[in-house]
């Protein structure tokens, strides 16, 4: 499957997020891959920039956009 946009990545990364446990990124995007069944090649397809991949891009933006900080556990987004 074609990485999803971060539009579709929002809701469930923010569903792992409100679980109440501890999260790293890491941890989300393993999660996020599988529910969504994305290969490791389509994981990995760069931007144009080929400085990082799309969808970690993607989770990326979606973290800063809901204030979600690597420092802090995901689960803190309830706070």
């Amino acid at each position: 499957m074609a990485v999803p946009d971060f539009q579709s990545l929002m809701m469930p990364l923010l569903r792992i997020a409100a679980n109440g446990q501890e999260h790293s990124l890491a941890e989300a995007r393993d999660v996020l891959a599988a529910e969504f069944k994305i290969s490791d090649t389509d994981r990995e397809e760069p931007l144009p920039s080929g400085r990082q991949s799309k969808f970690s891009r993607n989770l990326i933006s979606i973290r800063e956009g809901a204030a979600l900080r690597t420092s802090r556990p995901l689960s803190e987004i309830r706070k």
